[in-house]
């Protein structure tokens, strides 16, 4: 399935959007839901968003390069980038950032996958309301252990952790925020929100370096 977004003049949309589709099944998701897109399904509604732009892509890439390098460093487990993971009946989401334990390896070659991520991390960029609302409560439900939202709108990390079953979020705009899922990982807020994102590398070398022996 092919879908374009334009604008009243007929020209593809520049603008950050998310678009909703009623009367779907998870079936038909998974056989035509289009891949070169991050595009998810919830209870009979597929969502897709715009073409991730520049700031959410360099978000990510540096996100995804801390948390692959101190796992890979630390022999924790694996990294995964936007894959479909079925949270629940009838909800797939595809999270642009997630961490599997090595006792949860190896994963199948199936989509969706239905084994749920410990850690989750999103980076919002005018997805505000579903990434704080809606996948916060589909991510408490499936009780994924530690969700983080990069909010790149409000330059706030936003972090769930459980509870006895429920997240109590905290937000952070400056300061060290420690994950409780990923042993000894740890991230300086002030790196996100910055007016250019930091070195990847010496940042890595950072945090590496208050663990190493």
């Amino acid at each position: 399935m092919e879908i374009k977004v334009v604008d009243k003049e007929g020209r593809p949309l520049s603008e950050p959007y998310t678009l909703r589709l009623w009367g779907w099944t998870e079936e038909r998701y998974l056989k035509e839901a289009p891949r070169d897109r991050k595009c998810e399904y919830a209870r009979g509604e597929v969502i897709l968003m715009s073409p991730m732009g520049k700031g959410h892509s360099e978000m990510v890439s540096f996100a995804s390069f801390l948390l692959k390098g101190y796992c890979d460093f630390k022999y924790l487990g694996e990294i995964l980038l936007g894959p479909t993971i079925r949270f629940l009946r009838e909800v797939n989401r595809e999270p642009d950032i997630c961490f599997y334990p090595k006792e949860m390896l190896p994963l199948p070659e199936e989509i969706p996958l239905t084994k749920i991520p410990p850690f989750v991390l999103e980076v919002s960029l005018a997805t505000r309301n579903l990434d704080l609302g809606e996948k916060a409560k589909d991510y408490e439900q499936a009780q994924v252990q530690e969700y983080w939202v990069v909010d790149l709108d409000e330059k706030e990390l936003v972090v769930h952790k459980l509870q006895k079953g429920k997240y109590e979020p905290q937000s952070w705009r400056e300061g060290r925020v420690e994950s409780q899922v990923i042993q000894g990982f740890w991230i300086q807020a002030e790196w996100l929100f910055g007016e250019s994102l930091p070195n990847s590398w010496v940042c890595l070398k950072r945090i590496l370096g208050e663990f190493e022996t």
